[in-house]
């Protein structure tokens, strides 16, 4: 996430890069881990009021945000970002899980089952969510990308590891947190 986060710094955004042991607990834990990160480190403006805070999270990170912002909304939110988040699970987390679930702990969360937390964590209504899934991802395919009530879907041609590290991907996110869009509205559409 360091090449996203120097691109969205030189876009004119603050970044913080929320960082968290991946492997050492289910994803309400982490969620909530990484809530606590965010409220500790998340400037107030001149008032107290919170600062508009944008959030963007790679495959597990993603599914961590969807949570967070479900079951503990921080203060000032206002769009989302999720970088190949396997929504609707991974094949790949189902083919692994039943050897490495002791290793990393989270892995459940992430199969296709349908009773895991990628597929019961609600999306709430009123936050614009934008979905970037990787034209090449075999680890969480476009399918499993999508997310019922996303507000946009864009794919960038990488794979999943690296997603984060395209050029393309940084403009996508860039325009979805300035316009809560990946394609500029045509002028016909616009009231």
């Amino acid at each position: 996430m360091r090449r996203l986060e120097r691109s969205l710094r030189m876009s004119g955004y603050d970044t913080l890069n929320v960082g968290y042991p991946s492997f050492s607990a289910p994803v309400p834990d982490l969620a909530r881990l990484v809530a606590g990160r965010i409220a500790a480190a998340w400037p107030r403006g001149a008032a107290g009021d919170p600062v508009r805070l944008h959030l963007v999270g790679h495959s597990l990170g993603g599914i961590l945000i969807r949570w967070l912002i479900a079951h503990q909304a921080p203060p000032g939110l206002w769009r989302v970002v999720l970088l190949a988040a396997p929504n609707r699970g991974s094949r790949l987390a189902d083919a692994t899980a039943p050897w490495l679930a002791w290793l990393m702990r989270p892995l459940p969360d992430l199969t296709t089952d349908e009773s895991n937390a990628a597929h019961t964590i609600p999306t709430p209504a009123g936050v614009p969510i934008g979905i970037i899934a990787g034209s090449w991802d075999i680890t969480v395919p476009i399918d499993r990308a999508r997310l019922r009530g996303a507000t946009d879907l864009a794919v960038a041609r990488s794979g999943h590891m690296f997603l984060p590290d395209v050029s393309e991907v940084h403009e996508l996110t860039a325009r979805f947190l300035a316009t809560g869009r990946f394609v500029a509205t045509p002028p016909s559409a616009v009231c």
